[in-house]
C-alpha cells in the first residue's frame, strides 16, 4: 500500500507469521523483503557454514588440519527448539554456531610443550628400556603416577646414566599431551638465578617455579661448586614447601642423590618430597649404586 513506511529491522531479525517461525532477509537498504521459510533458512545457513569450513588459512603454529582449515573452529547449523503446550518439541529456527575443532587440544599441547623448555627432549624421547627388574619397577612407578591424582610428586634418584631424566621426560610428555602446563628447570640454573641478588627478576622467577601447574626440577642438589651451601638449601626448601602447601601442584624431581642422601643435606626438604610422593612406599624410586655399570649407559640403550 502506498504511503506506508516499510518496517526496518537489523540483519537476521527473527519474525513470525502465524505459527511458522521465519527469518527476515535484509538487504543493504535495511528493508525486510520476503521472509524465508525454515527450510530455506536451514539451507542457506548450511551453505554459509560449508563455505566457512572449506576456507583454509596458513597456520601460525605449523599444525595443519583438514577439518577446520587451520581456523581452529568449525561451523555447525543448530536448530532452536521450543516446546508446545503438550510438551512436544518443534524447530523454531536455525542458527550457525562456531565450535572448537578437534585439533585445538593438539595445538594447545604443542604450545605448552614449547613453553615448558622441553620441546626438543620430548620430541626425541624414545622407548624406555626395561631389561632389568629395577628398570621395570621404575617404568611401572612412572605409569602409575600419571594415572592417579592423590600423590603430587614423582621422585627418582640415583647415579648418572640410569635413565632418571628419560623416565621423567616420559612423564612430562604424558602430562603435556593431556593439556597441562609444565615447566622444566635444572636445579643449578634455578639457584644461580634466585641467589643472584642483582637479578631484578628473582621474584617473578620464584613465582613461576611455585605457581606453575607442573614443575620438573632436574638434578636436585647437584653441587654448583664444591658443596651445597645453606642459602641453596633454604631456597630449595622454599620452592618445595610452597608447592607442598598447594594441593593442585605436581612436582617431578630427579637427582643424582637418593632420597636418604638428600635427608642428610636437609631433612625438611626430603620429608616434604616424601609426603608429596605418597610416603616411603609411594612414588619414590631410589636407584642404588649397584646399578652402576662401567660399559653400560642405560639412557641410550
Amino acid at each position: 500500500m502506498q504511503g506506508l513506511t516499510p518496517i526496518q529491522r537489523p540483519l537476521g531479525t527473527m519474525i513470525t507469521a502465524g505459527t511458522t517461525t521465519r527469518r527476515a532477509t535484509t538487504t543493504s537498504d535495511g528493508i525486510d523483503h520476503t521472509p524465508e521459510t525454515l527450510d530455506q533458512t536451514k539451507a542457506r545457513l548450511e551453505e554459509e557454514a560449508a563455505a566457512f569450513n572449506r576456507a583454509v588459512i596458513e597456520p601460525k603454529d605449523g599444525i595443519y588440519c583438514n577439518l577446520c582449515g587451520n581456523k581452529q573452529t568449525v561451523a555447525r547449523v543448530i536448530p532452536v527448539k521450543r516446546k508446545r503446550s503438550d510438551g512436544s518439541e518443534y524447530v523454531w529456527n536455525w542458527y550457525v554456531q562456531d565450535e572448537l575443532c578437534a585439533c585445538v587440544p593438539k595445538r594447545n599441547a604443542a604450545l605448552k610443550q614449547k613453553a615448558s623448555g622441553m620441546s626438543e627432549a620430548i620430541e626425541n624421547v624414545g622407548e624406555f628400556i626395561t631389561d632389568e627388574d629395577w628398570q621395570r619397577s621404575m617404568l611401572q612407578s612412572a605409569r602409575g603416577f600419571v594415572m592417579q591424582t592423590a600423590a603430587r610428586c614423582f621422585f627418582v634418584g640415583g647415579h648418572t646414566g640410569t635413565g632418571k631424566t628419560h623416565i621423567s621426560t616420559k612423564i612430562c610428555k604424558a602430562y603435556i599431551e593431556r593439556g597441562h602446563a609444565l615447566l622444566y628447570r635444572k636445579w643449578t640454573e634455578v639457584m644461580r638465578e634466585l641467589l643472584d641478588y642483582s637479578n631484578e627478576g628473582r621474584g617473578q622467577q620464584f613465582k613461576e617455579l611455585t605457581e606453575i601447574e607442573i614443575l620438573y626440577l632436574d638434578d636436585l642438589f647437584k653441587p654448583i661448586g664444591n658443596s651445597i651451601d645453606a642459602k641453596e638449601v633454604r631456597a630449595t626448601f622454599e620452592i618445595i614447601d610452597r608447592r607442598y602447601i598447594s594441593p593442585n601442584k605436581i612436582t617431578i624431581i630427579s637427582s643424582e642423590l637418593t632420597l636418604p642422601k638428600i635427608k642428610n643435606i636437609d631433612e625438611a626438604t626430603a620429608r616434604r618430597i616424601e609426603e608429596m610422593a605418597g610416603g616411603k612406599d609411594g612414588f619414590v624410586t631410589n636407584i642404588g649404586d649397584d646399578k652402576i655399570f662401567s660399559k653400560v649407559d642405560w639412557r641410550h640403550r
